[in-house]
């Protein structure tokens, strides 16, 4: 996302200035007193709510998953036309799922008790617990994992799997595949901001601003020459 994120800085003519590619701070020339900070999307969500950085680009995605709750994040830009995907759960092909087409079939397996929850491996928990709560699913147990989570319905480690989905060819490969009703939210790039830094730090809304009309200049170029 990265890259991404470059890419379009550069197209509105906001290059980012990386002298040597292991450095996770930059420079903005375009923008007087831009610092840039490169970290992981969970991180810079953290880091808004920290106050630590008044400015972030990151996936929907993280921004539901870390952010909800925060009066003090806003979204300034919910389109900015990179890193599509969609957040949903994926079951296994055979066994007991062989069967389960939807989100109701699965919910009404016979199953899932108190002492036998239904396994979710995931790393979005905030998300899956509104979900799971919104559909009335009581017996869930989520669970953490490091790397590949495709992997663990087949090591016996979860039941299913809750990811980002783009195209779907790693859920295929891993014998894995979505259910209707199954996907919880959709995803791309948004330029989100800490209310307090726009109210509060000299200069920060002036930098916004800019950065919105250069988005938003790019964005009609691209439908008027597309």
């Amino acid at each position: 996302m990265a890259e991404d994120t470059q890419d379009l800085l550069a197209d509105c003519q906001l290059k980012v200035r990386k002298l040597n590619p292991r450095q996770y701070i930059a420079k903005m020339p375009s923008l007087d007193g831009v610092e840039v900070w490169f970290q992981r999307a969970s991180d810079v969500m953290r880091r808004l709510r920290a106050g630590d950085v008044d400015i972030g680009i990151v996936g929907n995605d993280m921004f539901v998953e870390f952010g909800a709750g925060d009066p003090d994040l806003i979204v300034l830009h919910d389109k900015l036309g990179f890193g599509h995907c969609h957040l949903a759960l994926g079951v296994p092909n055979g066994g007991k799922f062989a069967n389960i087409n939807n989100i109701d079939e699965l919910k009404a397996m016979p199953q899932w008790t108190a002492k036998n929850p239904l396994k979710v491996v995931t790393g979005y928990h905030y998300v899956a617990r509104e979900y799971f709560k919104k559909i009335g699913m009581e017996h869930v147990q989520l669970l953490n994992a490091d790397g590949a989570l495709e992997a663990l319905p087949q090591m016996g480690s979860a039941d299913i799997i809750l990811d980002l989905v783009s195209t779907g060819t790693t859920m295929r490969e891993n014998n894995l595949r979505e259910i209707e009703g199954g996907q919880m939210l959709d995803s791309e790039g948004i330029l989100v901001a800490r209310r307090s830094a726009l109210l509060q730090r000299a200069g920060t809304l002036g930098v916004v601003r800019e950065m919105l009309e250069r988005l938003e200049a790019h964005m009609k170029a691209q439908e008027l020459f597309t």
